[in-house]
């Protein structure tokens, strides 16, 4: 039965992630969101604002366009607004409902390297998975 499954799995993995985040001690980093619907939950249990990849700033709430729920390449990320928020960090917490590639967590994307702290799956929708990654600004 369909309803069982509201008490056996989590539907969203925010507050199980957020709690990792808060037992490491690591919340007061930025914190980066890709796949945007997770954002609203984990501002919640974050009790702060988050950056969204997909709409390239800060906010705490889902806009349902079309066009944000799409997934671009990395390339298309670094020329939209996040770029402003890269030049100034040299490390933040990266929350995706995504697995980031091998060759991404071994060479890094961009201008920086990105470390697999932890992940929460298996939530009723796959969307509302959660894998945590520090990102550190690579050395020139």
């Amino acid at each position: 039965m369909p309803w069982k499954q509201d008490y056996t799995r989590p539907f969203s993995q925010s507050k199980n992630a957020v709690a990792y985040v808060k037992e490491q001690q690591l919340a007061e980093q930025t914190v980066v969101v890709d796949g945007y619907i997770a954002g609203p939950a984990l501002c919640v249990y974050l009790e702060k604002k988050v950056w969204y990849l997909n709409t390239g700033g800060e906010g705490s709430f889902l806009l349902l366009e079309k066009a944000l729920f799409s997934h671009t390449s990395e390339d298309d990320r670094r020329r939209d607004g996040s770029i402003v928020l890269f030049a100034e960090l040299d490390k933040f917490l990266l929350f995706s409902n995504r697995e980031i590639d091998r060759k991404g967590v071994q060479e890094g994307i961009g201008d920086f390297r990105f470390y697999p702290l932890s992940s929460f799956r298996d939530g009723i929708l796959p969307a509302e998975d959660c894998y945590i990654y520090q990102a550190v600004r690579k050395l020139n």
